[in-house]
C-alpha cells in the first residue's frame, strides 16, 4: 500500500492511498469509484464526503504527490552547494522514493490522468525539469558543468536517474536502487562535468 502520501489510519488516508494504487495498476480512466471503495474498504458514502466526484479526488492526490515530490526535493537537493553534491542528492532522492514508495514514483512518471494536468508533461518533463534547473543554472554559473544546451544537461542528469528508475519498477533491475547511486552519480557527473 502507498505509504508517502497519507496515513491509512483515516479513512481519506486510505481512500488516497487506494485510489493512487488504482490510477498505477489500471490507469485513472478505467478505476471507478467501486473500485476505490473495495480497495479502500470504505463505502461510497465516505468517498462522496470527502471528495465530490473522482476528478475531484484525482486532483486532490495529484497536489500532494507533486508537494511532496517537491518538498522533498527543496530539503535534500537544493540546498546543496556544490552541483555534483546536487546530482548525488537527487538520485538519492528518486532510488529511495522508489524504494520505499513505488507507487508514489509511479504514478509521478506514468499514471497522472491527463483531466488533473495543464498538459502532458510528467515529472520528467515538469518538477524534474525544474529541479534538474536548478542544478544546471547554479553548476554553469560557478563553472562546474559543462557549456552544453540546457536541454541536453537535463537529458543526461534526469534521463539516466528516470531510466533506472524504470528498469527497477519492471522489475529488470532486481537489487535496491541505493546500492547504484555512487555508480550512477559518477556516470552522470562524468558526462556534465566541466
Amino acid at each position: 500500500m502507498p505509504e508517502l502520501l497519507t496515513t491509512t489510519d483515516t479513512v481519506r488516508g486510505r481512500i488516497l492511498a487506494s485510489a493512487i494504487q488504482l490510477f498505477v495498476d489500471q490507469g485513472y480512466h478505467v478505476t471507478t469509484i467501486p473500485d476505490i471503495v473495495a480497495s479502500s474498504k470504505t463505502s461510497i458514502g465516505a468517498v462522496y464526503h470527502h471528495f465530490s466526484s473522482k476528478e475531484e479526488l484525482a486532483r486532490e492526490l495529484h497536489q500532494q504527490v507533486i508537494q511532496e515530490f517537491m518538498r522533498q526535493a527543496e530539503e535534500s537537493v537544493l540546498p546543496l552547494a556544490s552541483a555534483k553534491d546536487r546530482i548525488r542528492a537527487y538520485v538519492d532522492l528518486l532510488f529511495s522514493l522508489t524504494e520505499k514508495d513505488s507507487y508514489f514514483v509511479a504514478y509521478l512518471l506514468h499514471a497522472r490522468p491527463r483531466v488533473v494536468v495543464d498538459d502532458n508533461l510528467t515529472v520528467c518533463s515538469r518538477e524534474g525539469i525544474e529541479v534538474t534547473n536548478h542544478i544546471i543554472a547554479d553548476g554553469k554559473a560557478k563553472g562546474e558543468l559543462r557549456d552544453e544546451d540546457d536541454r541536453i544537461l537535463c537529458g543526461v542528469i534526469s534521463g539516466i536517474i528516470m531510466r533506472l528508475v524504470d528498469l527497477r519498477l519492471d522489475g529488470l533491475i532486481v537489487e535496491p536502487l541505493p546500492t547504484l547511486a555512487d555508480k550512477t552519480t559518477d556516470s552522470i557527473w562524468r558526462a556534465v562535468r566541466a
